[in-house]
């Protein structure tokens, strides 16, 4: 069974360059995105399932990708983070996943697949790093995050007197519109980033939570700066009957980067 989604959200992380008015900040790096929480597919009638304990999903070490240019106050913000799980699981009752039940004493095999791309429109807050010698930077905008979104489950189902092994599957793409704010702290060659995307309506919520430890250790004066960043990121999704599913889903992923800011 197939399910195809359409929907809105939002975007990104960053960088800096300077030519006259131009700021661009390119950054590259790994994240160990660790899953937790559950699924009820179909909404009200499926069994929820705990994506650790009765799917089996593992976490997953992926790259991403962001870019951020300015021109002036206004912006761009960019980011690609792929998100991909995958697992097996001995049940020992039979489950109910996609209108399909699963017979019990079996190993199912699951699949996750929910690949992002985000982008922003962001609004520096003007004169603030003038007037705080550097110490501050804050910004605000609107991000859209587009998600292709792949899942299955795999497994043995018993129909009358005949066992076959079936596959039951979501697949679709999504775009969620959110709020973006993000701040700095610079302490020399040393910056304290923090970032929030979020959107709350109806009975459904989605909040994604960045915090950074940047180190520039060394520059091209007048050119480039190079970093080192060390981060952790808390992402929360609650959806409630939609497409026809409930969700409840946590992914927690300590990272680190690498960029340079011209």
């Amino acid at each position: 069974m197939k399910k195809h989604i359409i929907s809105l959200i939002p975007l990104l992380a960053g960088t800096t360059f300077s030519i006259p008015l131009i700021n661009v900040d390119l950054n590259v790096g790994a994240m160990n995105h660790q899953p937790s929480g559950q699924v009820e597919y179909p909404a009200g009638s499926g069994n929820k399932l705990d994506l650790k304990d009765d799917l089996g999903l593992k976490g997953n070490t992926q790259p991403f990708a962001r870019a951020k240019v300015e021109l002036g106050i206004f912006g761009l913000y960019a980011q690609y983070m792929p998100m991909n799980f995958k697992g097996n699981n001995t049940i020992t009752t039979t489950l109910n996943y996609g209108g399909t039940t699963f017979d019990a004493n079996q190993t199912i095999d699951t699949r996750l697949k929910m690949d992002r791309y985000d982008l922003a429109l962001i609004l520096n807050v003007p004169f603030l790093g003038t007037l705080t010698g550097g110490l501050l930077d804050l910004e605000a905008g609107l991000n859209a995050r587009f998600i292709n979104f792949d899942g299955s489950v795999t497994g043995k189902t018993t129909i009358g007197s005949v066992t076959q092994t079936k596959t039951e599957s979501a697949q679709g793409n999504v775009v969620i519109p959110m709020v973006y704010l993000g701040g700095a702290l610079n302490f020399g060659m040393v910056s304290v980033l923090a970032e929030v995307r979020g959107i709350s309506y109806q009975n459904s919520s989605y909040y994604d939570l960045t915090g950074e430890l940047r180190i520039s250790p060394f520059s091209l004066p007048g050119l480039a700066r190079f970093y080192a960043g060390l981060g952790y990121r808390v992402e929360k999704l609650e959806l409630k009957d939609a497409f026809d599913t409930n969700l409840n889903v946590q992914v927690s992923s300590p990272f680190l980067n690498v960029g340079v800011a011209f």
